[in-house]
């Protein structure tokens, strides 16, 4: 089992307070679910709710952990760049064949 520490637990709990806060209501709720991560995960005066908290927050942190190890196993990034470049090209050549056709068609309803 991985070992991971309050700080990275708080964060992780911040973190994933932040995401959820945004999907529900958008980013400045995501703002003020992410401090009221935190303070459960630092200054929570009942265990169970701060112990809930960094519960999520180490979560958080596999998660993280495991996509990133997901993403570099399988050359992700990589695949995401050649795709987007190869779309972009894609889109590029359309476009410029949509013009040339424009301009023979112009060119022959010209008398």
């Amino acid at each position: 089992m991985m070992i991971i520490s309050d700080s990275a637990a708080v964060q992780g709990a911040a973190a994933a307070g932040f995401l959820a806060g945004c999907v529900i209501c958008g980013p400045l709720l995501g703002v003020i679910a992410a401090g009221a991560a935190f303070y459960a995960a630092t200054k929570a005066a009942v265990s169970e709710v701060r112990e809930a908290s960094m519960g999520v927050g180490r979560c958080a942190v596999l998660t993280f952990r495991a996509g990133k190890k997901f993403c570099e196993d399988n050359e992700v990034p990589g695949k995401l760049s050649r795709a987007f470049i190869a779309g972009l090209n894609t889109l590029s050549c359309d476009k410029d064949r949509k013009l040339q056709q424009q301009d023979l068609q112009d060119n022959v309803a010209k008398p």
